[in-house]
């Protein structure tokens, strides 16, 4: 089977089937790794309601919480609330960028280990202030030293995402069937 073929099988059965009204517990029983693979490749077409919590989790990294606000932080930028928002994935992304910058200036991240994308962060440092030039009012306030963050590992783990579905993590799925 060719590599074409072997993503379409495990399209087919990759997702990891959790009811809605136990995906905050599996959330919490998961360790940084799988949530930090699990933002990195997230479809943000999606719910990000999976994102929020991985953001609440108390052990959460502070490179998943850098992946996912420079991934959409500057998207809400300059709306200074959720309640603007039309949309409920919308209000969840904002809840969610809110939340960490809140950590972010708390230093409530415990550990500062796993390696976002690399750039992530610059679109909202380079928005802000073209923003700001504008008169626009900024949502949040990042520290300076986000913005330096690179992180010194990338994450390990069975998991990870796929059209807004947690699911097996392709390389992980190639090995349990044999083909690596």
């Amino acid at each position: 089977m060719d590599i074409a073929e072997q993503f379409m099988a495990w399209e087919a059965e990759a997702i990891v089937e959790i009811a809605p009204n136990q995906l905050e517990d599996w959330i919490a029983k998961q360790r940084p790794d799988t949530w930090h693979s699990i933002a990195m490749s997230w479809q943000y077409d999606y719910d990000p309601t999976p994102l929020l919590l991985i953001v609440n989790q108390p052990a959460c990294d502070f490179g998943t919480a850098c992946q996912l606000f420079g991934t959409e932080g500057h998207n809400w930028m300059t709306t200074p609330t959720w309640e603007e928002l039309p949309y409920g994935s919308s209000r969840t992304s904002w809840k969610m960028c809110d939340k960490i910058v809140e950590r972010f200036h708390a230093g409530s991240f415990p550990t500062a280990e796993l390696r976002p994308t690399a750039g992530v962060l610059q679109t909202y440092k380079i928005m802000e202030p073209r923003h700001r030039a504008e008169g626009k009012s900024i949502t949040w306030d990042v520290p300076e030293y986000v913005y330096q963050y690179e992180g010194s590992k990338d994450a390990q783990s069975q998991y990870a995402s796929h059209e807004g579905q947690i699911c097996w993590d392709f390389e992980f799925w190639r090995k349990a069937k044999g083909f690596t």
